[in-house]
């Protein structure tokens, strides 16, 4: 099954802090995680390690995000494909 693999570009398209809390809550590759523990390692508290979460997976839901990040992989895709005609 191609779960994590898949789930791996996804969270390519949030920043690199995001992916990593996102992992560490999720056990993705870590063990997992609470919000404490979290904050702990980046050196910020619990509320603000809940609030990288929370702003990471609100993204991945947010179909604009998603169309946005899309369009720019098709244009970077394109660029790099025609790159050599011009």
């Amino acid at each position: 099954m191609r779960v994590v693999p898949d789930l791996t570009g996804i969270l390519g398209l949030l920043s690199e802090r995001e992916q990593q809390v996102i992992r560490m809550r999720l056990g993705i590759g870590h063990r997992r995680c609470t919000f404490t523990v979290i904050g702990r390692h980046f050196s910020f508290n619990r509320s603000r390690a809940w609030y990288v979460y929370w702003n990471g997976i609100n993204k991945l839901y947010d179909p604009d995000f998603i169309g946005r990040q899309r369009r720019e992989w098709d244009a970077q895709r394109i660029r790099d494909e025609f790159k050599d005609w011009a």
